[in-house]
């Protein structure tokens, strides 16, 4: 027998069974006081970098700058930085203004990229951010009515920290 909590949601589990949980990303204001914030938690080391995109956030092409960094939790779990720099981010700066600093996303590698997306579709969860271009790597999934935190989606062997997983 099943076991479930009163008002789960019965189909979030299968969406993300068989996942790797590869991190957990702030939203910030300030990524420098961040880190400084956080070192009282993990010494790091934070990994800065900077990272420009354009995507369609909420349907609509966007160009964006993040300073971002990343500090490992564990040896497979990262502690992921962002701050909007420049450009327009609907998703980050809507978080922001409604809910100010704070846990943004759960990220999950998975194991087949194109299915997850469809199942999460299918789920009634839609892409808030696909990067416009190239093979996508990653993309946040509206989860936001399950605990108010997006679900990240990333494609098997893709890694931040390793430039050769970066599409081509």
């Amino acid at each position: 027998m099943e076991a479930s909590l009163p008002g789960a949601h019965p189909r979030l589990v299968p969406l993300l069974e068989g996942a790797r949980l590869d991190h957990f990303s702030l939203l910030v204001r300030d990524r420098e006081q961040a880190i400084q914030n956080l070192s009282m938690l993990t010494s790091g080391p934070f990994d800065r970098f900077e990272y420009t995109n354009t995507a369609l956030v909420y349907g609509e092409p966007s160009t964006y700058t993040l300073h971002m960094a990343l500090a490992p939790l564990s040896p497979t779990l990262d502690l992921e930085i962002i701050q909007l720099k420049s450009g327009r981010n609907e998703v980050h700066e809507k978080f922001l203004r409604e809910r100010g600093e704070g846990l943004q996303h759960i990220a999950y590698e998975v194991e087949d990229f194109d299915a997850s997306i469809a199942a999460f579709r299918a789920a009634g969860f839609h892409p808030m951010l696909q990067k416009l271009g190239g093979t996508p790597v990653a993309i946040y999934m509206d989860t936001t009515a399950l605990g108010g935190f997006f679900v990240e989606l990333i494609r098997k062997g893709f890694r931040m920290r390793d430039p050769a997983t970066w599409p081509k």
